[in-house]
């Protein structure tokens, strides 16, 4: 794991990044953050090493994230998809926020936390 902290800002301007490295590529990829990355999503943590989705990540996002970690020092699965064996059978994916909508990639988190 990276030695990288990644606040709010942070993760969204990576995920922004990922983004333009699938542009063209075709069809529109989910990741539904989760986890850690998701508490500093809405200040209630300060930062995170990494974030979490429970979407599985494709190989072509994968790498695509690989290319923005490369740039920027951070581990190579800073985002992931490990967070997916502990997805609850009754998750909406419909129910979350969107954060970023681009052609090639969808970012959603959930919307409030009590």
């Amino acid at each position: 794991m990276s030695e990288v902290s990644l606040e709010r800002d942070d993760i969204e301007r990576y995920v922004s990044e990922v983004a333009d490295e699938l542009a063209g590529s075709g069809g529109q990829r989910v990741v539904i953050i989760v986890g850690g990355a998701l508490l500093a999503m809405h200040g209630l943590r300060a930062a995170t090493r990494d974030a979490d989705s429970v979407k599985r990540l494709d190989e072509e996002l994968t790498a695509a994230i690989a290319r923005v970690a490369s740039r920027h020092g951070l581990a190579p699965r800073w985002l992931n998809d490990s967070a997916l064996p502990f997805l609850p059978a009754t998750f909406d994916a419909d129910a979350c926020e969107t954060i970023l909508v681009r052609k090639s990639l969808l970012v959603r988190h959930i919307e409030a936390i009590v």
